[in-house]
């Protein structure tokens, strides 16, 4: 317990970019939510932006979180660091398209060393450990999401509430997937392509079994997973 609460440390720095992030990043969820219809209304807008501000600010929680323990366990410290790029083309596509398509990058982890202590092993770090980091950032949303609709339930949480929560995380979780700088999976991708195959295809089929069938395991979307990797690595990785 100790080492997690040591490894959830956020810097001054660090704190801010989180406030930008999760304020850039819950306008453009919540863009088009400012009223019924085209009829703009301000109290509707805000009381929806600041529903989208507790979602929204669970959710990075949760997706630094997760790479932030992973780090410090295997003795690295991760870093968050906003994306300006990512959020500026969030926010444009967000106005161009009125809120219809969410493009939800804005940030990226970055991996460094800690400070060598007497008597312990100063580690190096490698590609691999990159991808072990970053990885656990689109699986905390996945469970995050995942778990919110199964507790929802039990704790009868509103559906509104529910409904942008998954969707919010499992969004989060597919464009930081994406193989691009600095997003969490342009670091799997280049530490293992066998892992960010599995990761994308287990990611893919667990969304599209919850859209296309109404079914809910990650057992089934890792079990068809895990066929799709052996088909890759067949065909494309013995070829290459």
């Amino acid at each position: 317990m100790k080492q997690l609460i040591e490894g959830l440390e956020f810097s001054r720095q660090e704190k801010n970019a989180l406030i930008i992030t999760i304020l850039v990043l819950a306008f453009i969820f919540s863009f088009n939510q400012w009223g019924p219809g085209e009829e703009a209304n301000l109290g509707i807008g805000v009381k929806n932006f600041f529903v989208s501000v507790i979602i929204v600010g669970i959710s990075v929680f949760f997706h630094h979180a997760g790479q932030k323990i992973t780090a410090h366990i295997n003795g690295f410290k991760a870093e968050h660091k906003i994306w300006w790029t990512g959020l500026s083309i969030g926010l444009l596509m967000a106005m161009v398209t009125n809120g219809a398509l969410l493009v939800l990058t804005a940030s990226g982890t970055f991996v460094e060393k800690t400070k060598k202590r007497l008597g312990y092993k100063r580690p190096t770090i490698d590609l691999y450990d990159y991808g072990r980091v970053a990885m656990w950032g689109p699986m905390s949303n996945i469970f995050l999401g995942a778990t919110t609709l199964t507790t929802s339930w039990i704790f009868n949480i509103p559906e509104a509430w529910v409904g942008k929560m998954f969707t919010f995380n499992v969004l989060y979780a597919f464009y930081n997937l994406l193989p691009f700088p600095p997003l969490d999976g342009s670091k799997m991708f280049f530490a293992s392509r066998l892992n960010y195959v599995f990761m994308m295809s287990a990611y893919s089929v667990y969304i599209a079994m919850i859209f296309l069938l109404k079914i809910y395991s990650f057992i089934w979307a890792s079990v068809i997973a895990y066929f799709i990797l052996l088909l890759y690595y067949y065909f494309v990785e013995l070829n290459y």
